[in-house]
């Protein structure tokens, strides 16, 4: 048996109703990243387009979720951890606004109000997110490595406890990129990153904005962890060509993770007009508690039909 996260089939046809519309915001952010890079070539280091892409992510995330979830930079804060303990600083941190404290804000007069920093109580955060520009082992590998700075805020210090101090059990995560760049098209060791030793927990894998090597800059790359109660196959990158344009998974062959039912963990990476969309009705399904693996948690904004398609692929 597998399971796996939001991977769905759709069938070619005319799209839902909208999708093209809702496609514009992908496209205005790639352009304004684009900006942001040109000029960022300027910089002695060129790290400016990287902070330009988590802005413009959390503008369009903020605009996009339902209200009552707020979007922000910033600190995830337990009650039950000392001050001396280093808090880290997360891209985006999506949390319950009607009900959630901002326990202080950081900025300065020329950062506007979405570009400050909050911090929230980890009672009330919901989901974290890294932002990266650029699909590579580096970046992949750091992203999953600061989402695992959360670990200690799973741990209940005892079920008598009334002061709630830990992230809820449904909590989920995972890192954004930006582009796949055309150098880094053969460079499919990178995938091996997204499954790290330890999984961070709620780990939902990510998303590719575009890819440099791909006609239609509307294609987007979902990556997605797999559970397995049984081994996958080889350790080898699987798909018709060594490149991480065409459909890939990474298997281990060594059994992982506490979970006694499905030991064995692959990440997978697949490209369709599709994802985007999917993969933000996908947060609001996770967030609202109607997620179902699998299933597509919206035929809104959907670029082909999905009449008659909602299993999983693998």
């Amino acid at each position: 048996m597998i399971r796996t996260y939001g991977l769905h089939t759709v069938s070619s046809a005319s799209g839902a109703q909208g999708w093209r519309q809702f496609l514009q915001a992908k496209r205005r952010m790639l352009a304004e990243f684009d900006v942001a890079r040109t000029h960022g070539k300027l910089h002695e280091i060129e790290t400016w387009h990287g902070v330009v892409a988590e802005g413009l992510f959390r503008r369009w995330l903020a605009d996009f979720l339902p209200s009552r979830f707020g979007v922000t930079s910033g600190y995830v804060i337990s009650q039950n951890r000392l001050e001396d303990e280093k808090i880290p600083h997360f891209d985006i941190i999506i949390y319950d606004r009607l009900n959630a404290p901002v326990l202080w804000i950081e900025g300065h007069p020329e950062v506007t109000e979405a570009g400050m920093s909050r911090a929230i109580p980890a009672e009330w955060v919901k989901s974290v997110f890294e932002v990266k520009s650029r699909f590579t082992r580096a970046n992949a590998r750091s992203g999953t490595d600061h989402l695992l700075d959360l670990e200690p805020l799973f741990v209940k210090p005892s079920a008598e406890d009334r002061y709630s101090s830990w992230l809820k059990d449904d909590f989920f995560c995972g890192v954004i990129f930006f582009e796949l760049a055309s150098a880094d098209e053969q460079r499919v060791a990178a995938i091996k990153a997204m499954l790290p030793v330890k999984l961070p927990k709620g780990f939902i894998g990510g998303i590719i904005l575009r890819a440099e090597g791909l006609e239609d800059p509307d294609v987007s790359g979902r990556m997605w962890p797999v559970k397995s109660s049984a081994a996958l196959g080889s350790s080898d990158i699987l798909g018709e060509e060594k490149s991480l344009l065409h459909y890939v998974l990474y298997v281990e062959t060594v059994p992982r993770g506490p979970d006694p039912e499905y030991p064995f963990r692959a990440v997978g990476l697949r490209w369709s007009k599709a994802h985007f969309s999917g993969f933000a009705f996908d947060i609001v399904a996770l967030l609202t508690g109607t997620f179902q693996a699998g299933v597509l948690s919206s035929l809104h904004a959907v670029p082909v039909s999905p009449m008659g398609s909602s299993k999983s692929e693998s």
